[in-house]
């Protein structure tokens, strides 16, 4: 191995406290590229992307999703600082979770279907809309008759009686 091998060994491996410019400026006079997943890449999607809940509650740890790392946080007790860690989202559906399942004896499962979730719910609730209404439709209606039926109730009696002479 080289020295130039041995100094882009040494820049990915943090064993200097470069700023990403500088990290940036020292691969590109070594030609090389920017290894996948540096810390640099992380710290760019944080600038570019990341927004935190606000108010961030105390104690309450909160997920974002970055478009190639998932990120776990929470603040701190001051509210001014936010403490967390990104996990890489390919690492973790390729790797991680496969060694677990693995090691834990765990079956592999399909993801739920979440349309034909959704389908039930949207039935059930409409479902429930319709008895409410016909509920609703049903006292109007009993209402109504008995609004009529109290009217010819309390209505006079129209007929005449006629005096029969003794």
């Amino acid at each position: 191995m080289n020295q130039l091998d041995g100094l882009y060994e040494d820049l990915i491996q943090d064993r200097w406290d470069l700023s990403a410019e500088q990290f940036d400026y020292y691969l590109g006079r070594l030609n090389r590229e920017p290894p996948p997943g540096n810390r640099f890449e992380v710290a760019r999607e944080l600038g570019e992307h990341f927004r935190p809940a606000a108010p961030l509650r105390e104690g309450e740890i909160y997920s974002y999703a970055l478009p190639n790392n998932k990120l776990y946080y929470r603040g701190g007790q001051s509210g001014d600082l936010i403490f967390g860690f990104s996990v890489d989202a390919r690492w973790l559906q390729q790797s991680l979770l496969p060694t677990v399942r693995r090691e834990l004896r765990i079956s592999q499962t399909d993801e739920p279907d979440s349309t034909r979730d959704l389908w039930v719910y949207g039935g059930a609730t409409a479902a429930v809309l319709a008895v409410l209404l016909l509920g609703i439709l049903m006292f109007m209606r009993d209402m109504a008759r008995e609004a009529t039926d109290e009217g010819a109730v309390r209505a006079p009696a129209s007929s005449t009686t006629t005096a029969t002479p003794r």
